[in-house]
């Protein structure tokens, strides 16, 4: 597991590297906000993120992660 601090990038489902990949640019794609797989809440910057093996996150503050 990753714990991190999170940063403007880690608020956006998606974006930087992955949408320049597909070619496509910020102007073409409308991005979704990121959101914690426990509680499905919105991630915002400074929230303490925690990143399992499988690449879920969630709030470190949560009790559980999932179970993928």
């Amino acid at each position: 597991m990753v714990v991190w601090k999170a940063s403007e990038k880690d608020t956006w489902a998606s974006g930087g590297e992955a949408d320049e990949k597909r070619g496509e640019s910020e102007g073409d794609v409308e991005r979704e906000k990121a959101e914690c797989v426990i509680c499905f809440e919105e991630f915002e910057v400074g929230d303490m993120i925690a990143r399992l093996e499988c690449l879920c996150r969630y709030h470190k503050v949560t009790s559980a992660p999932c179970s993928c």
